[in-house]
């Protein structure tokens, strides 16, 4: 029966261990000057269906619109196929990565991205009541 205890309780120690991020793999949020929210905003748009917690129903997903939390790590990302339109709350970190901090709905069924109100559905929207800056990645 020790013995038992012992391989498990060392499978999950191995488990766990392994499966840490490295390091160097580590996120760490950065500040995103002004100057860069263009260059950032295309890069977002160009990786937006890896960054997009579901799957689009048509092909991809295209985004229409990023908005900056001024002086911060964060961005709003609006984004749609032909049929869906959603809203996420990305915190930038360093070396060009994403992690997805929040997530929204339209709060109206009808909502286009220009007049939506947005209803969260997962996470924290940490960047609430922020000043922010619109780009258009197109």
């Amino acid at each position: 029966m020790k013995l038992v205890i012992a391989i498990v309780l060392a499978l999950v120690t191995g488990i766990v261990v392994f499966n840490l991020p490295a390091p160097s793999q580590q996120f760490k949020s950065v500040t995103v000057p002004a100057e860069a929210y263009e260059e950032t905003a295309k890069d977002i748009a160009r990786r937006i269906n890896d960054l997009s917690p579901m799957p689009p129903v048509e092909h991809s997903w295209i985004a229409s619109e990023v908005e900056f939390a001024k002086d911060t790590a964060y961005a709003y990302v609006i984004y749609h196929d032909t049929r869906n339109i959603f809203r996420i709350l990305l915190e930038v970190g360093q070396n060009n990565q994403y992690r997805t901090a929040a997530a929204f709905e339209p709060a109206e069924a009808s909502a286009t991205a220009g007049t939506a109100k947005w209803r969260l559905i997962g996470g924290q929207d940490l960047a609430a009541r922020l000043e922010t800056v619109k780009i258009s990645p197109n």
